[in-house]
């Protein structure tokens, strides 16, 4: 898929990532219009005692299987253990979180505590990858997204997981702008907007202006823990309920076979 997005092209060393709790995409610039190459799970499984990462489709196959290992890591980039949020995400996410060295919030696997932001880098290597053998070239600058109401520790891993894969050049821009961007609402003057993103685990809505020609930002709202998944989730509840009522069985629990 194709989206005019810059008004001059800036050339095909540069890549753009939109980083999702639950899908990433990478894109590189053709001409005058953003084409993206890549879409995968934003999803990492952390497999035997060398802890190897693997990335992608790989990794949601293997949740089928042994979910505790598989990783939304985007959820713990630049938290605190103690954070209250972080404590809520404990109660409902199946892997352990440990406090790391300067008290964020780190994951176990294999008996070992892995940084979040060294796991993100990880992903960063692998769509940097992707880009350099699409464009036949190297590539150390990148765009990437990031929700709304991110704070400046949450920033700062970012932009320090991209560094650790290679991207010494970076820019950001919050995701809801870059929606406005890519649908070329500009044209729209004067006029006040509404940007959703409705993601597999995070809302996000910004209210833009068009001034000029140009976004101005209004307020934002963004919801870590409101997706496609928390409906499946309240879907998969609300069954639960309905077999226990109906045929006294848990289906929460493995059940015998004849």
């Amino acid at each position: 898929m194709a989206t005019p997005f810059f008004s001059k092209p800036v050339g095909n060393q540069y890549i753009a990532i939109d980083f999702g709790t639950t899908c990433t995409r990478v894109a590189v610039i053709e001409g005058n219009t953003m084409k993206v190459i890549k879409n995968f799970p934003s999803l990492v499984f952390i497999a035997g005692n060398n802890c190897e990462l693997i990335i992608g489709t790989p990794a949601k196959e293997m949740a089928v299987t042994n979910p505790k290992r598989v990783y939304e890591i985007k959820r713990l980039l630049g938290r605190r253990f103690d954070d209250p949020d972080t404590q809520k995400e404990m109660k409902i996410l199946p892997y352990k979180m440990v406090k790391g060295p300067n008290g964020q919030a780190w994951v176990e696997a294999n008996r070992r505590a892995h940084d979040p932001t060294a796991i993100v880098a990880a992903i960063f290597v692998r769509l940097k990858k992707d880009a350099e053998m699409y464009l036949g070239k190297s590539v150390s600058s990148d765009l990437i997204t990031y929700p709304s109401e991110w704070h400046a520790e949450q920033c700062g891993a970012l932009w320090q997981a991209g560094l650790l894969a290679g991207l010494n050049e970076q820019g950001a821009i919050v995701a809801t702008m870059a929606a406005a961007f890519s649908h070329d609402l500009v044209k729209t003057e004067g006029r006040i907007l509404a940007v959703v993103i409705f993601g597999g685990r995070t809302c996000d809505v910004s209210m833009l202006r068009v001034i000029i020609g140009k976004y101005v930002h209004m307020a934002s709202r963004h919801d870590a823990c409101l997706g496609g998944n928390d409906f499946d989730n309240v879907i998969v509840e609300f069954l639960v309920d309905e077999f226990k009522r109906s045929d006294a069985v848990d289906r929460t629990k493995p059940q015998m076979t004849s």
